[in-house]
């Protein structure tokens, strides 16, 4: 922990980090998130300014849906990484109950951050419990994302494009998905024991969620497919008048039993 802070409380804890709420000598509050990294990715982060440049890499990223990072160092006592975001009252998104209009614009945030962000947007963390909310004025639900801080700087230490490993389009659909779930989980019928089905189909909002990318290769891989039928069933069309013409059928003779 630095000096700079003092701590208010303890907001989560696990392997990989664990996060206090914190108020700086300012007097503002901030989020403070200390990482429990593996030696060796310490060891890289060491190296040659390679804390250095991650971190300010880090602390560059901006978009109104992404909690930014403004302060970070290592712990003087044993080099763990540690960085602070302000601090925002809110609920983790996985202990929300959403409505459809949620989900909506849950997505539509999701878009915006994959595009601000572009391939970095790989290295946000779309684990629901990560994921801040809060209710504006007009009770629109507003989602702040975070940055997976421990694969950011593993990825640093090990001289990896920063965010790369995942698709940040696979992790939106899993979790607009998994938030739809749950909003349906009320509506389900008694003899329906397993998880629910065809959950696009009870859910307008997932439906309407489709990222343009995904969409337009979608589009492209459905019309290759039915060329590329077409293509052989053309093909074989031509290749069996061919192979009629070269070797016409004939008439075989009656066969003929010997007389007596």
């Amino acid at each position: 922990m630095s000096h700079s802070y003092r701590v208010q409380a303890l907001v989560a804890q696990n392997s990989e980090a664990t996060v206090h709420r914190v108020l700086a000598k300012s007097g503002v509050e901030f989020v403070h998130t200390r990482l429990g990294l593996e030696p060796e990715v310490l060891a890289g982060l060491f190296g040659e300014g390679v804390f250095e440049k991650t971190l300010s890499r880090l602390k560059e990223l901006e978009c109104q849906d992404l909690r930014v990072v403004v302060d970070g160092g290592m712990d003087e006592e044993d080099g763990a990484p540690w960085v602070t975001s302000p601090w925002l009252e809110g609920k983790a998104l996985s202990e929300r109950k959403l409505t459809e209009r949620d989900i909506r614009s849950l997505g539509e945030q999701c878009q915006r951050l994959r595009k601000a962000l572009g391939k970095l947007a790989n290295a946000v963390s779309f684990d629901s419990a990560n994921i801040l909310t809060v209710r504006t004025p007009d009770e629109q639900l507003h989602s702040l994302f975070t940055i997976d801080y421990a694969r950011w700087f593993r990825d640093g230490a090990e001289g990896n494009p920063l965010g790369m490993g995942k698709s940040a389009a696979k992790e939106v659909r899993g979790l607009l998905k998994a938030v739809a779930i749950q909003q349906l989980k009320p509506a389900k019928k008694e003899r329906e024991v397993t998880a629910i089905p065809f959950v696009e189909d009870r859910s307008p909002a997932l439906t309407s969620y489709v990222p343009p990318q995904e969409r337009w290769v979608l589009r492209v891989l459905t019309w290759a497919a039915l060329v590329a039928a077409l293509g052989v069933i053309i093909w074989l069309t031509w290749v069996g008048m061919n192979r009629g013409a070269e070797n016409p059928r004939k008439e075989v003779p009656a066969w003929n039993a010997p007389s007596r």
